[in-house]
């Protein structure tokens, strides 16, 4: 795997952070420049699992397979080399880096 570089970066801050489960910051869109070849991504869900480790989620789509029954699929793959990677670039972002530093929870009064 070569060296990436993301261009057309966009994070879109998530603003109602879940209590339990992974802690979702926000949404990104980018294009991927790699080896001279550029790929455009969109709506990849950037969040904190419950173990503290930085992950991306692709957008998942909807089909109904020959059965009729219905099927999800995500809407991109990457392999190992290239998802380390991206998580690398997208985590070093000034924006993103600013939404991991907020608070996941809104406190209530008693």
């Amino acid at each position: 795997m070569s060296k990436i570089k993301l261009k057309n970066f966009t994070f879109a801050k998530h603003v109602a952070p879940e209590r339990n489960g992974a802690r979702v910051l926000g949404f990104v869109g980018f294009t991927l420049v790699t080896e001279g070849r550029e790929f455009t991504y969109s709506d990849l869900k950037v969040r904190v699992n419950t173990s503290g480790e930085h992950t991306l989620c692709a957008p998942s789509r909807r089909y109904k397979n020959r059965d009729g029954e219905w099927r999800t699929s995500s809407a991109y793959r990457f392999d190992d080399a290239t998802y380390a990677a991206l998580v690398d670039a997208i985590y070093a972002s000034k924006k993103v880096v600013a939404a991991l530093g907020e608070r996941s929870e809104i406190e209530i009064a008693a």
